[in-house]
């Protein structure tokens, strides 16, 4: 069951996370009954998603920022009349006029969002060969 919670954390990134609230599940359902070695296979596990989440938790909101605040720099462009100037000589990326929040918040939401991604392809990478490396004798332990 351990080998699938990898399995599960691996594939979460590309599902939206929802893959690895299975997986966190199992590892706090098989916790208790498992070999030391597996437990701490299942503590990686559940240490993997708790830091995913509360990653999530500061991305999502930044991302929010970020589109509500773009969208509403972009309107204030569009009533300027911005868009006839897109073409002309001289126009440059900052003359749109996206504040400052909104990048801010944008470049931590990718930030946030690609931590989580390598976090959990990665983790789950390298909890795969350790648990599937070990012998029967040391699972056993």
């Amino acid at each position: 069951m351990a080998l699938i919670a990898y399995a599960l954390l691996f594939i979460a990134p590309f599902f939206a996370g929802i893959p690895s609230l299975v997986a966190v599940v199992i590892a706090y359902s098989r916790k208790a009954e498992v070999t030391r070695c597996i437990r701490r296979h299942h503590d990686f596990q559940i240490r993997m998603f708790w830091v995913a989440f509360a990653l999530a938790i500061i991305a999502g909101p930044c991302a929010l920022i970020a589109l509500v605040t773009g969208a509403g720099d972009l309107i204030d462009f569009t009533r300027a009349g911005g868009w006839a100037r897109l073409g002309a000589a001289g126009f440059q990326f900052r003359d749109l006029g996206i504040s400052d929040a909104a990048v801010l918040c944008t470049v931590i939401a990718i930030g946030c969002l690609t931590f989580i991604s390598v976090e959990l392809i990665v983790g789950s990478v390298f909890g795969f060969i350790r648990l599937a490396s070990k012998s029967p004798e040391q699972l056993a332990r």
